[in-house]
C-alpha cells in the first residue's frame, strides 16, 4: 500500500479515471439509507461531543480484517505475490485504518443488529443517508465504501478486484472492504480513512442535524427509557425537531 501514483499492488498500473470506474462496484447510491445501533452511552457521546468515532480497524474482532483475499493475486507469479504481501506487511506498520460502520437500513431494522450493537434494551438507532453522512463529515479524506462479503479469504480461482482510496493526487489499493460471507447479514457500508498514528480511534467532528434523520428506539425499550430519550433530544437544538420512534420490530 503506497501513495505514490502507479504503485498500487497489482500487475496493473490503472490511471485515476480507471481506478474510479473500479470503485464503482463498492460505491452505495447517495440516496440510500442507512443505519447505526448504539448504546445509549454512545450516543450521549455523539450528541455531547458531535463527533463519530472512527475506530481502529485492528481492534475488530474479524481476524481477516484488512487481509487482502488471494483471489486478488490469481495469475500472478509467486515472486509477485509475495513480494506484494510483503509491502502490504510493512505498510499496515506504518499507516492505520480507522472506520466508522454503518448498515444499510433496507425497509426495516435488524433485530440482530439490536442484540449484537445495541447491548441492552437500552439503545438507540440513528438513521441517515449516504449523501447526508458525508455532508456532515465534510471531510475529504473520509471514503464511504459498501463492504463485499466473499466465501474464503484462501480461494485464489475467484478474481478480487479491491476499490481505492483517493487522497489528493494519489491513490492506493483499499482491504478493509471484505469480510467474509458469515457476515452478510450486517449489510455493512463502512467509513474510513487512514493515518500514520497508530491509536484506538479517532474522533472526527459531524454536523448533528445533518447527521441524524430519525431516531429509533430498542424494541423492548421500556416506557421510563423511552421518555428519557425523547428529554435528551427535545433538549438539543441542532436535533430537537427530528422524528424519534420506537422500533417497528413486533414480536407478540
Amino acid at each position: 500500500m503506497d501513495y505514490l501514483k502507479g504503485e498500487i499492488m497489482s500487475q496493473n498500473v490503472y490511471d485515476f479515471e480507471e481506478a474510479k470506474g473500479i470503485n464503482k462496484k463498492f460505491e452505495i447510491p447517495e440516496e440510500t439509507e442507512i443505519i447505526k445501533y448504539m448504546s445509549f452511552t454512545k450516543f450521549i457521546n455523539l450528541l455531547e461531543f458531535e463527533a463519530l468515532f472512527f475506530n481502529n480497524v485492528e481492534n475488530f474482532e474479524d481476524k481477516f480484517e484488512g487481509q487482502m483475499p488471494e483471489g486478488f493475486y490469481k495469475n500472478w507469479p509467486h515472486k509477485s505475490v509475495e513480494v506484494s504481501k510483503q509491502h502490504i506487511k510493512a505498510m499496515n506498520k506504518i499507516r492505520k485504518c480507522y472506520a466508522n460502520c454503518w448498515n444499510n437500513f433496507g425497509e426495516i431494522e435488524s433485530y440482530a443488529l439490536w442484540r449484537i450493537y445495541g447491548e441492552s434494551k437500552e439503545s438507540v438507532a440513528i438513521k441517515t443517508s449516504i449523501r447526508n453522512l458525508k455532508e456532515a463529515l465534510e471531510n475529504k479524506d473520509v471514503m464511504v465504501y459498501k463492504i463485499e462479503y466473499i466465501k474464503s479469504y484462501e480461494d485464489k480461482k475467484t478474481d478480487i478486484e479491491p476499490p481505492f482510496y483517493f487522497t489528493q493526487d494519489r491513490f492506493t489499493r483499499v482491504t478493509e472492504v471484505f469480510k467474509h460471507s458469515s457476515y452478510n447479514y450486517e449489510r455493512e457500508i463502512r467509513a474510513l480513512f487512514y493515518a500514520t498514528e497508530n491509536v484506538s480511534g479517532k474522533s472526527l467532528k459531524v454536523n448533528l442535524s445533518k447527521l441524524i434523520d430519525e431516531i429509533y428506539i430498542n424494541p423492548y425499550a421500556e416506557d421510563w427509557f423511552v421518555n428519557l430519550v425523547n428529554r435528551v433530544v427535545k433538549g438539543k437544538d441542532e436535533i430537537k425537531y427530528k422524528n424519534i420512534l420506537k422500533s417497528a420490530i413486533k414480536f407478540n
